[in-house]
């Protein structure tokens, strides 16, 4: 479960779309590690998971990008 806080942004996908996106994006990465197969794990920046809305709903969604929450003081 991803629980999205408050000071964070973040680009989903709703399911339908999110499974399309998870075949292509597993594809890709298969494609791009048979190439470079030294290229760390964290070139692969997404990840479908379940997440939960502000309202308590939870949605399945394929997230792009979370900006982390900055401690106080951080700019």
């Amino acid at each position: 479960m991803v629980t999205i806080t408050a000071g964070q942004r973040v680009r989903v996908r709703l399911a339908d779309e999110a499974i399309r996106w998870m075949l292509g994006t597993v594809l890709t990465w298969t494609a791009f590690r048979l190439f470079q197969p030294n290229e760390p794990w964290r070139t692969f920046r997404a990840a479908c998971a379940p997440v939960e809305l502000d309202d308590g709903r939870v949605i399945l969604a394929a997230i792009d990008y979370v900006q982390p929450v900055m401690a106080s003081g951080e700019a």
